[in-house]
């Protein structure tokens, strides 16, 4: 990016202040076709069961797929060690159900 034409109505207070700003602004942009991702699609895990590490009160986490990952429980609360099925994934919501309420 060039400089901005000198405008005679601004003072230097004012260019100072946009230079400053423009020092602190992030230019730079991360996309997708660059690699980056900020999370993992987690689609797959529908159907899939697991077990609560944690309580959820409805949040929590749940080792599902060999692996932690957040939860939301089905509208009510689950003690930590509940076998949990995922019912849904909305985004990177992941919501489970118990397994014997099924």
């Amino acid at each position: 990016m060039g400089q901005r034409p000198k405008d005679p109505l601004r003072n230097e207070e004012e260019d100072y202040l946009d230079s400053l700003w423009d020092k602190m602004i992030l230019k730079d942009q991360l996309t997708t076709n660059q690699g980056y991702v900020s999370a993992t699609p987690q689609d797959g895990l529908v159907g899939k069961m697991g077990k609560t590490v944690t309580d959820l009160r409805p949040a929590g986490t749940a080792w599902i797929e060999g692996r932690p990952v957040d939860v939301v429980a089905e509208g009510v609360f689950l003690k930590k060690g509940e076998m949990v099925r995922v019912i849904a994934v909305e985004g990177m919501r992941v919501v489970v159900r118990r397994v014997e309420d099924e």
